[in-house]
């Protein structure tokens, strides 16, 4: 009996000993097989793990530069608006000029059609005309910089009287109180520029009184230089006003070989100067000129802008 007994122990125990080897190559195999899973997944991005990560690295990745197949997808064309250029194109330098057109006002079909041939131009109208508050209001629902049209006293001026002109021999306090009157009706406009004005523009003190306005409401002012003594550009800029001076009229006489004559010094200004400002007037032969001759500027690396984003002062 001792005998079975320790024969049944010998045979259990030769029994664990050989389960041992299995259980052993057993594990081995899970090992061998969950790495292979493991690299199998992260290969082809089976595993729903490796996806999220994947995920969620390409959500947040930044790349900031061009892939050298993306560069060579590039168009680089002359560009249309130097303001538009993409930073992969050389920093093109142009000149500014600027075109007023005076004396708008009376005609509202021939103001839209100023505002339709160029939205870069400045409109100058003259108040209390018939159509003077209408052709502000378009200008500023299109974008066009409008300014006001000042009447100002000239010399042997034998016109009409205008409503609103600046008299010298206004009092300060009218003056002012002329000038706010003007400038309140016509919300929207940028600055003035003078209608006329030989005399009034002659008169330090006179125009003193019009900067102080003109301050005061955070306008600019142009000198239209209907005088050469005029001290209207010196005074408004003493008294801090973004300030711009005349340089050409285009059509004092209205034929195309004296307009050509006086455009061509225009850009003659603009190229040695670096800026120019040139007024033309509310006529149909001043806008067929402008027509056929604005396209001259992009040739000659000029950029039309509205007068407010001249180089002031």
């Amino acid at each position: 009996m001792a005998k079975r007994r320790r024969r049944h122990y010998r045979i259990k125990r030769r029994r664990r000993r050989s389960r041992s080897p299995v259980l052993l190559a057993g594990l081995v195999v899970l090992v061998v097989f969950i790495s292979l899973a493991f690299l199998a997944g992260k290969r082809f991005g089976s595993g729903g793990y490796l996806r999220s990560v994947k995920r969620d690295v390409v959500q947040h990745e930044k790349k900031p530069f061009l892939t050298e197949d993306a560069t060579s997808q590039k168009s680089f064309l002359p560009p249309d608006f130097p303001s538009e250029l993409s930073p992969d194109f050389p920093d093109y330098t142009y000149n500014k000029v600027a075109i007023v057109i005076d004396d708008l006002g009376a005609n509202l079909k021939t103001a839209k059609a100023f505002i339709a041939l160029d939205p870069s131009l400045t409109l100058a109208v003259i108040p209390w005309e018939h159509y003077s508050e209408a052709i502000v209001s378009e200008a500023v629902v299109q974008g066009v910089e409008v300014i006001l049209h000042q009447p100002m006293e000239a010399h042997n001026y034998t016109g009409r009287r205008m409503r609103g002109m600046l008299y010298l021999n206004m009092s300060d306090s009218k003056l002012r109180r002329t000038l706010k009157e003007t400038l309140l009706a016509y919300p929207g406009i940028e600055g003035i520029n003078n209608h006329m004005g030989s005399a009034f523009t002659e008169n330090r003190h006179a125009m003193q009184v019009v900067a102080d306005v003109l301050a005061e409401y955070g306008l600019y002012f142009l000198d239209s230089m209907t005088t050469n003594l005029s001290v209207a550009y010196q005074v408004a800029e003493s008294a801090g006003l973004y300030t711009y001076r005349r340089d050409v009229f285009l059509d004092n006489q209205a034929d195309y070989g004296y307009m050509k004559g006086m455009w061509d010094s225009f850009i003659r200004t603009a190229k040695q100067e670096g800026t120019a400002v040139l007024i033309a007037h509310d006529r149909k032969k001043s806008m067929d000129f402008l027509r056929r001759r604005l396209s001259d500027l992009d040739r000659e690396d000029l950029l039309l802008v509205p007068l407010s984003s001249l180089p002031r002062n």
